[in-house]
């Protein structure tokens, strides 16, 4: 027995579709390898044409590691078929298609991945008003809080008027009590001295 795989690669993260029309030789399996995100969903249609097109077999593996388990789903001798998985998480699966005899046959088909959470990005009505709402609250916020900072910055921009004026003054204060204390000093010693003469001429 002959065997072949044919591998598609999908990386769309919303929803893509795949047409295919493949010819299949006697007893030949085509398999595809499929990624499925939680809750995506994966439709496959097919159709067989050709000598006996219901000598197919269509199957599903969840677990394609161990070719002796048994697959998650199959049909025999259905020359058309629809069949559609929902992933319950994040998984690979396998599709595989295949000739029950030895006549070639025409498969088409087609593969169609859905994401119902894709339903959700798109924006509405309601979500427009919501946005504009926490858009009108933010503003507030923001401007609530540039008061608080402006009233903040006044606030320190007196006290630091307050705290130069107070420095000059205590200076000045400063600069008037020394040249007090040494003109109380001089007046002191010029009278001492004065007293001390007196003393000395009247000793004499």
């Amino acid at each position: 027995m002959k065997f072949s795989q044919f591998v598609l690669l999908t990386t769309l993260v919303f929803s893509c579709s795949y047409a295919l029309d493949i010819n299949i030789n006697g007893r030949d399996i085509y398999c595809l390898y499929q990624q499925l995100f939680q809750n995506e969903h994966l439709v496959v249609r097919y159709e067989v044409s050709g000598y006996k097109p219901d000598q197919f077999r269509f199957s599903v593996y969840e677990d394609f590691s161990d070719t002796s388990k048994q697959p998650l789903y199959e049909v025999y001798n259905q020359k058309s078929h629809i069949y559609n998985l929902t992933a319950t998480k994040q998984h690979e699966y396998k599709v595989c298609f295949q000739s029950l005899d030895n006549s070639g046959k025409i498969l088409q088909f087609e593969l169609n991945r859905i994401n119902n959470s894709a339903d959700d990005s798109y924006a509405d009505d309601k979500k427009l008003q919501q946005a504009y709402n926490e858009s009108v609250q933010a503003y507030y916020t923001l401007n609530d809080i540039y008061t608080n900072m402006r009233h903040t910055l006044l606030r320190l921009e007196v006290q630091d008027k307050i705290l130069e004026s107070t420095e000059s003054k205590v200076k000045w204060c400063s600069i008037i009590k020394m040249i007090l204390m040494i003109s109380i000093t001089t007046i002191q010693i010029v009278f001492l001295t004065g007293l001390f003469k007196d003393s000395s001429y009247q000793g004499i």
